[in-house]
């Protein structure tokens, strides 16, 4: 029994479960006198509930016992966590832009410090195994351009001593920004802190971790991302609360991640999409990135050889510094020639027009390397009967099931795969509507399997690899395809946009796109931007070393887009870009909040639709427009019925006020917003 000292020096805290049991529990917590009540809101503690230990977080701290329908039980301790003085208040803010509960980060925390109190049961390795030494090698002495050292010099007070710096660095693609990161992260750890280094998909995270260990040997280097060991997220928990300085390399998580000595924050290809979560709150790390490093008075850097019309213009407007990285480090842009594929001349594989094959040839006859660029994986992008025009889509989805060549059962054969939810099973030998043989059904469009398989037949004796989502989900297979053609044991690699950047490869003087006006019709506001900066990226990859290379843009049309490929003229694109979205009133010079609105019954989701577009419209500014609700293209995944509601505006204000005025808990909601 506590005695009656102890009991005065009592406080009670309230809390709620990282798992498990929904509703706020009290508990007695005996230390919080040490503490300052602002200290312990949002602090990890143990509790105890019936007969095991919880993780929880706390929410608040009463000084008077409170009356409770149940015994109030003490408190276990503090959990550690770093010392990160403004996390709290950024975790707040955040649930406030994306209209979720702070509670929603403190649950993610559980990812960390479940781990790091990992099981005794488990036989752990030391904490720094996953460092292989033989991969440490003294940094090559690199001499900066004048280009890369006037970033550098520019920025290195700021990554050294602190201060909210946003910057933007336009650098062609092999102008060698990773040289700049380098120096930048180096400036940092020099006086102590640590930088996140934020990249939109796992495998170039993957990529950047290890050149990172490589070359920046006296640095701590963390992958912090899904598929990252047990021991690596020990390791840099272990880290955090020792405020060591370290390089945190990820897409999501190392935003996320309380740190109590940060110094900068790098956005590597700012431009892609991938930084935004794809489930509910849909976070968009780059937005995420650029608050905290405004809340925490930290320089953040936003890279890319083609950055996003929005943060050109945004960094224009607010003043940001501008970079500009115009020349290769080595090599020289290569020579962007257009094949058209409309013509009506035979050739074996109707895809690959005799010039590309004629170049492909030449390419490897000179020990070279070839990338073939197609923006779909699997083998074709449906089946259908001939007979009766049936095609077979998902029972889950409403899209076509995507024909892709796998191996089961020692054999290899046709299977049918859903993009969206991942359903997959055998095609059968005959259509299911009609029972027409195989013989009758077809596959229509193009993927990077049938692509392969052509290859083989029109340059016989080729060795070609494969790079797309299907092989980088295999750590071992992605990491044995990217070093093979690393080395030259692969003459082509076919791939989508997952080979389109951070990778270099200085063996490759040949680049083809097989399908260049694929995306560029897709009925999107920004379709234009997405299909240039793909093309691009891709194009870069071609004579990063060499002084003579080639890009082959195969397309239907000759459309005026393909005119903005030599990247040099890619700024050009972007104010012309900025007057289209001023005439049509879309972002930057709007902005946009969706809302997504979900149910596996159709009935009941249009209900919600009509009924939350009657509140909007109750309540909404005369400068906010509303749009829908309507279907999107694809509007039922995973058995759930979709629709849309737009809402448009000059500022991002007052669509927010307008969600927060009234409770949005009944709908199930996706907000999200366009980055300032």
């Amino acid at each position: 029994m506590l005695s009656t000292k102890l009991l005065r020096r009592s406080m009670y805290i309230v809390v709620r479960l990282l798992k498990g049991f929904p509703q706020p529990l009290i508990y007695r917590f005996s230390q919080a006198a040490k503490h300052k009540n602002d200290d312990l809101v949002g602090r990890i503690i143990s509790v105890p509930l019936k007969t095991q230990e919880k993780q929880a977080v706390i929410l608040k701290v009463l000084k008077t016992k409170p009356d409770t329908s149940y015994q109030i039980r003490d408190a276990g301790a503090l959990q550690p966590v770093p010392d990160d003085a403004h996390y709290h208040q950024y975790v707040v803010r955040l649930a406030q832009i994306y209209f979720t509960k702070p509670l929603h980060f403190y649950q993610r925390l559980r990812f960390f410090v479940a781990d790091a109190s990992a099981t005794k049961k488990r036989k752990r390795k030391e904490d720094d195994a996953f460092f292989d030494d033989s991969l440490k090698n003294e940094n090559a002495v690199v001499t900066l351009t004048d280009e890369q050292q006037h970033v550098v010099d520019s920025l290195s007070p700021f990554f050294s001593q602190g201060g909210y710096m946003p910057s933007l660095l336009h650098g062609v693609t092999g102008s060698g920004k990773t040289e700049v990161y380098k120096k930048l992260i180096e400036q940092a750890h020099a006086k102590g802190k640590s930088v996140m280094f934020l990249c939109p998909e796992v495998s170039l995270a993957r990529q950047f971790t290890n050149i990172f260990r490589q070359q920046l040997s006296d640095i701590k280097v963390f992958g912090f991302y899904s598929g990252s060991t047990l021991v690596e997220r020990r390791s840099l928990w272990k880290s955090a609360l020792q405020k060591e300085p370290v390089l945190i390399v990820g897409v999501h998580l190392p935003v996320l991640l309380p740190l109590a000595n940060l110094g900068g924050i790098i956005v590597d290809e700012e431009h892609e999409t991938g930084f935004l979560e794809k489930n509910f709150p849909a976070i968009d790390s780059k937005r995420a990135a650029l608050l905290r490093a405004k809340m925490y008075d930290v320089p953040i850097l936003l890279g890319s050889a083609t950055p996003s019309v929005a943060t050109f213009h945004v960094a224009k407007k607010q003043g940001w510094k501008q970079f500009a990285l115009k020349r290769r480090f080595s090599g020289a842009f290569p020579q962007i020639v257009h094949a058209t594929l409309a013509t009506k001349s035979k050739r074996r594989f109707f895809w690959f027009s005799s010039q590309l094959v004629t170049e492909i040839k030449n390419t490897l006859a000179r020990g070279e390397q070839v990338i073939l660029y197609i923006n779909r994986r699997g083998f074709s992008f449906f089946a259908q009967c001939t007979k009766c025009g049936h095609s077979f889509q998902c029972k889950n989805c409403d899209v076509n099931m995507t024909v892709h060549v796998e191996t089961r059962g020692g054999k290899e054969g046709p299977v049918l795969r859903c993009h969206y939810c991942d359903a997959c099973h055998v095609l059968a030998p005959f259509c299911p509507e009609c029972k027409a043989p195989e013989k009758d059904l077809t596959y229509k469009g193009l993927g990077t399997q049938q692509v392969v398989a052509q290859l083989k037949k029109v340059i016989p004796g080729a060795r070609v690899g494969r790079a797309d989502t299907d092989v980088s989900r295999k750590k071992k297979e992605w990491k044995q395809t990217i070093e093979a053609f690393t080395d030259g044991e692969l003459d082509i690699l076919v791939g989508t946009q997952i080979i389109t950047k951070g990778y270099h490869f200085p063996r490759v003087t040949l680049v083809g796109v097989l399908w260049a006006d694929s995306s560029v019709h897709f009925p999107v506001y920004n379709a234009h931007e997405v299909a240039l900066q793909q093309l691009i990226q891709v194009a870069g990859r071609a004579g990063r070393v060499a002084h003579k290379s080639t890009v082959i843009i195969q397309s239907f049309d000759q459309h005026q887009l393909f005119s903005f490929i030599d990247e040099t003229k890619y700024i050009e694109f972007c104010k012309k870009e900025l007057e289209v979205r001023e005439m049509t009133k879309y972002p930057p010079m709007m902005r946009l909040v969706y809302i997504e609105i979900s149910h596996k019954d159709e009935r009941v989701v249009d209900k919600e639709a009509r009924s939350l577009l009657k509140l909007l419209q109750q309540y909404k500014p005369d400068n906010v427009v509303i749009l829908g609700p309507a279907a999107p293209p694809v509007s039922r995944v995973q058995r759930s019925h979709i629709r849309k509601i737009i809402l448009k505006c000059p500022e991002f204000k007052p669509m927010y006020q307008l969600c927060s005025s009234f409770d949005l808990s009944w709908v199930t909601s996706t907000v999200l917003m366009q980055p300032e």
